[in-house]
């Protein structure tokens, strides 16, 4: 089993549906999915769209990007 990179708060950077997205991570699942056990997932707030994504998995994210300039805490 893996242990999370990124953190509560750390913006990162993801693709979904071969799209780029950038968001918050908002909540940390040290174990996973339900259909896999074997590393972290997130879920990640997209403040430019009002989504959140779940159940990103730790080997789907590019890594830690900048804040965006019109995020909001």
């Amino acid at each position: 089993m893996e242990f999370p990179i990124y953190k509560i708060g750390d913006f990162v950077s993801f693709i979904y549906e071969r799209k780029i997205v950038t968001g918050r991570i908002v909540v940390v699942d040290y174990f996973g999915t339900i259909e896999q056990q074997k590393e972290p997932s997130y879920d990640i707030f997209d403040n430019e769209n009002n989504i959140t994504y779940k159940h990103i998995i730790q080997s789907c994210l590019i890594g830690k990007t900048r804040r965006k300039q019109n995020a909001r805490n």
